[in-house]
């Protein structure tokens, strides 16, 4: 099972998932889902929903055919039609007896190195979407879409995106079964850099989800409460905001670390 969502923002995009498989309804192992390639004139990045043999071979597919493509995403989106309708026609593989519990799932990322730009495509079996804005897939998507659709904001900063989609995993895997283990996020930047983010820096900003809800609850507590009564969830949540922004130096010092190293 699986929890996966892309976004993108007027300061570059994201791909995220978890990193737990479930082996016959019973075992778990931990495994990278996402798979990031360079291609001749963009920056590939595909993670899919379903059974894991045919998404590993449809992943290979697509990036053999969209190689050599050049940044036009309707180019790009005829390949990787051809792609799915060819793979469907050849495969069949066991199912649930309603098909549609059960859909082959991509988010397909494009990160143009020349122009700057990030498109998003999301394919469920043979079709094929052009997203604007985010998406999710997988067995915690519409949790993973209700939170991207009330905390995402487009025109927020790279420390914005990857802490929604930090939030957003962490929700899914605590509230979901079988989405778990460690989270797996991807910044694609304007200038045509990716970067895996550091798993100390995941951790720091998991801590600050508590903070963060900490805040709505006293928030909510006040805008509900009589107007006597206020005056300790304003402290409360003053202090949950200094928290706050102390972790999310910390995360930030692990972020730019991080891309020292990789520079």
């Amino acid at each position: 099972m699986t929890i996966a969502a892309g976004f993108i923002g007027d300061h570059g995009a994201v791909l995220c998932a978890d990193s737990q498989e479930t082996i016959g309804g019973y075992a778990v192992k931990k495994v990278e889902k996402i798979s990031v390639n360079e291609c001749k004139a963009f920056n590939l990045a595909v993670v899919g929903a379903g059974h894991a043999p045919y998404i590993d071979m449809i992943s290979t597919d697509i990036y053999i055919a969209v190689y050599g493509c050049d940044g036009n995403p309707v180019t790009i989106e005829e390949a990787v039609s051809k792609v799915l309708i060819e793979f469907h026609t050849k495969h069949i593989w066991p199912r649930s007896p309603d098909p549609n519990l059960a859909p082959l799932e991509f988010l397909i990322l494009i990160s143009d190195r020349k122009y700057a730009d990030d498109f998003l495509f999301h394919t469920c079996d043979t079709a094929i979407n052009w997203i604007q804005g985010s998406k999710a897939i997988g067995v915690g998507s519409y949790l993973a879409d209700y939170i991207l659709e009330n905390m995402l904001t487009n025109d927020g900063t790279e420390e914005h995106l990857l802490a929604t989609a930090v939030y957003m995993l962490k929700e899914v895997r605590e509230n979901i079964s079988g989405c778990g283990m460690e989270s797996s996020i991807y910044f694609f930047g304007r200038n045509g850099i990716y970067q895996r983010m550091d798993e100390n820096a995941i951790a720091v900003m998991e801590k600050n989800c508590e903070h963060f809800k900490a805040m709505v609850k006293a928030g909510f507590y006040e805008m509900t409460e009589s107007e006597s009564a206020p005056r300790k969830r304003k402290l409360d949540i003053a202090a949950e905001l200094v928290r706050l922004q102390e972790h999310q130096k910390i995360a930030n010092s692990y972020r730019d670390n991080s891309k020292k190293k990789a520079g």
